[in-house]
């Protein structure tokens, strides 16, 4: 309280009141609420919205490659590598592997899932039923 006085005066508030008017009717900004009292939530009080998230960018194939290559679902398909084609719609990519010699591409959708891309499904024709919204399936054109 003795350093707030002079830094009072200092900056030309102390000539209003007294120090004691001003200790009396000041609080500590983190003082808890009074008892009955909510104290607010957040910023304007509107707790529990959740802001959407912006879609991520579209990987590439390589990225593809690489998180199809660290999952269970590689020994599934026959794989060298991912087509630098790869077909976004928001959270949902869908690339096609690059077979082996005399082996047949396979497509594979995949779900943006805390911040990396894993995959979801792999198959041919209408492989993607169910794994995603019908809108999103026409947009990766399975």
């Amino acid at each position: 309280m003795r350093l707030m006085i002079p830094l009072l005066f200092a900056l030309g508030l102390g000539a209003c009141g007294s120090a004691s008017d001003e200790a009396s009717t000041s609080a500590p900004k983190d003082a808890p609420a009074a008892k009955g009292q909510k104290a607010k939530a957040g910023k304007g009080g509107k707790a529990g919205k959740a802001k959407k998230k912006p879609a991520p960018t579209c990987p590439t194939g390589e990225e593809l490659a690489s998180a199809l290559a660290a999952s269970a679902l590689a020994s599934t398909v026959q794989l060298t590598g991912m087509a630098p084609e790869v077909a976004c719609a928001g959270r949902f990519a869908k690339g096609d592997t690059v077979p082996p010699e005399g082996g047949a591409a396979t497509s594979v959708l995949f779900r943006h899932t805390d911040g990396r891309w894993v995959p979801v499904k792999a198959g041919t024709g209408q492989f993607c039923a169910g794994a995603t919204p019908a809108n999103v399936a026409t947009k990766l054109g399975c």
